[in-house]
């Protein structure tokens, strides 16, 4: 199933919380406009620092939205993201390689010999065995 990744995107309501305290509200010349020096500053560290609508409350939100991604994806886990890739390449080729068991089975039935039967391994817990030649005389999985 796809993920919905529309809640890492930043939402029009939160580009807007950051826009209400970009500079760009200040007055031209807010010391003239009655502002204080540390007006201004409080002004200014709001838009970056805030703990609500600034750039850095709606970064820490996104990110936490993306580690959840992740965590869905993989795990917690340790954060070895490439191990749990290695261990899914792994999968992969022991699937290629009872894929290759397979059609080396049904070359031996079509040549005319008799298989035994073949197993694909799905990972180290759980096999499907499967006997060709009792599927061949009209029997079940």
């Amino acid at each position: 199933m796809a993920k919905d990744l529309r809640n890492i995107l930043l939402s029009e309501i939160e580009e807007n919380k950051i826009k209400e305290k970009t500079p760009d509200k200040l007055p031209l010349n807010p010391t003239a406009a009655g502002w204080s020096g540390q007006e201004v500053r409080r002004f200014l560290a709001k838009s970056l620092i805030d703990k609500e609508g600034s750039f850095l409350a709606e970064f820490k939100k996104k990110m936490i939205e993306i580690k959840a991604n992740f965590e869905d994806v993989f795990g917690e886990g340790d954060g070895d993201i490439q191990g749990q890739i290695d261990s899914i390449v792994q999968n992969i080729e022991a699937v290629e390689s009872s894929i290759s068991s397979l059609a080396t089975t049904v070359n031996n039935i079509s040549a005319g010999r008799d298989p035994d039967g073949v197993t694909i391994v799905l990972n180290e817990d759980d096999e499907l065995e499967v006997n060709l030649k009792h599927i061949m005389d009209g029997g079940y999985l």
